[in-house]
């Protein structure tokens, strides 16, 4: 792994230095870390190896002292350094290069991943079918004589479908083990002509999205997000992505529309989707379409999220700002219109990976509450959407409607993920601080 931007100073590594205190505070200032708060909890630096890890759980009164829960949560030093520079980056072996931005969050390098896709740039005649203007690379899977032909048509008759949508159909892929296949819709016209892949790029960008995310396996919320297998094309030049394959259903498919889920598995999901989404935020990529329905189980039995369906995925820079036709169009707006919070509706405003943050909060809240008062709360949130209202008290009564019966911890994370200012609107990692502060 390349990592720019890596050279730790002499004093950080050697507590005896007499600049070592003074790298510690200009540490804690750049995180906006409360020394004082966390004068009594042991640090050691060097390699960034923390001593005694494990936390006392946090009692009612710890969560009760905080004004509602609507502000970021207070965090230990040495938790802090520990959760943004342990194994947070890909292997010494691996390609994947990333800068860091003064915020903690990093960059991935598009350039840097081992795509299974060369933009090929053909046109004309010798395009082929259209869309099919990319070539494998070095990195392709080959699957030639494992697929049948392209999906024409629609994916209704099709065997071995188990899912398909606007960019793509789903199939079970037996050559590999616990595995499914994502290909493009297909179309035709007529005997002579092209086919036609219709999301072929959309699903490009997916699964190079994918494929560097795999390179942070040792990452906290790696195990939240689909994993990829491979990548390539078809020898009909058709691109494909293969995934995990996940039984446990989806969370819209789970839930029922009038009730939340129990406790217990309540606080194992919002663990997991927060863990997920901040694994994101830090990446610097914007998922943009996180619904009930992209996000599933492994399997029946279990309550910890996956997040899949990458192709509407953007940022600013890095891997998901990286256009497939080979121009980079920075950020690319994308998801459903209702899930998104309302600086997005605002012309010039600049979006930030907290447009996850919010859809992070609604989901929490058809977990806790049900589908019923999700959707009832997505309608009367169209006044700040469409900008009738910047009341935030209002917001906040709304809200707290649909969460009469939801457990304080639960709660406070979603009122500080439904803020309307993405300055105060906490992270996903600050919002999964208060999930753990539970009552004992």
């Amino acid at each position: 792994m390349v990592r720019e931007n890596d050279n730790v100073p002499e004093e950080a590594n050697d507590p005896s230095h007499p600049e070592h205190d003074q790298w510690v505070t200009d540490v804690a200032k750049a995180l906006n870390i409360d020394l004082a708060a966390a004068q009594d909890e042991p640090l050691i630096a060097g390699s960034v190896q923390m001593q005694d890890m494990s936390e006392p759980q946090a009692q009612q009164g710890d969560i009760d002292a905080l004004p509602e829960f609507e502000r970021e949560a207070s965090v230990p030093l040495h938790r802090e350094l520990n959760q943004r520079t342990r194994r947070e980056t890909p292997p010494d072996n691996s390609p994947i290069r990333v800068s860091d931005k003064p915020d903690g969050t990093m960059v991935i390098d598009a350039a840097s991943v081992p795509s299974a896709f060369e933009f090929g740039g053909l046109r004309g005649r010798n395009a082929g079918a259209l869309g099919n203007h990319f070539r494998a690379s070095e990195h392709a899977m080959d699957v030639t004589g494992k697929l049948g032909p392209p999906i024409i048509g629609g994916a209704a008759n099709a065997a071995n479908v188990l899912a398909f949508g606007a960019t793509g159909v789903l199939q079970d892929y037996p050559h590999i083990e616990n595995a499914v296949i994502k290909r493009p819709n297909t179309y035709s016209n007529g005997p002579d002509q092209p086919l036609t892949f219709i999301g072929a790029e959309m699903l490009i960008h997916e699964a190079k999205i994918l494929t560097a995310l795999s390179h942070f396996d040792e990452a906290k919320g790696s195990k939240n997000v689909l994993k990829v297998k491979g990548s390539g094309l078809t020898e009909f030049g058709e691109p494909f992505v293969i995934t995990e394959k996940l039984t446990g259903g989806s969370l819209d498919a789970r839930l029922p529309d009038d009730k939340g889920m129990d406790e217990e598995p309540l606080n194992d999901f919002a663990d997991g989707l927060l863990a997920g989404v901040a694994f994101l935020q830090k990446r610097n990529i914007f998922h943009q379409d996180l619904k009930a329905d992209n996000i599933l189980f492994r399997d029946p039995e279990s309550t910890e999220p996956i997040i899949i369906d990458f192709d509407a995925a953007s940022a600013h820079e890095g891997i998901a700002a990286d256009c497939e036709d080979g121009q980079h169009f920075n950020y690319e707006i994308g998801g459903a219109p209702n899930i998104q919070p309302p600086e997005r509706f605002k012309d010039g405003e600049h979006i930030t990976g907290k447009v996850d943050s919010w859809a992070g909060g609604l989901l929490l809240v058809a977990a806790a509450s049900g589908k019923t008062s999700q959707q009832a709360l997505i309608d009367e949130l169209q006044i700040f959407r469409n900008g009738s209202s910047n009341d935030q008290a209002q917001l906040d009564e709304k809200v707290e409607g649909h969460l009469l019966e939801v457990p304080e911890n639960i709660k406070g994370a979603i009122k500080g993920l439904l803020k309307l200012s993405p300055e105060e609107r906490l992270s996903a990692e600050q919002a999964l601080d208060i999930v753990n502060m539970r009552a004992a």
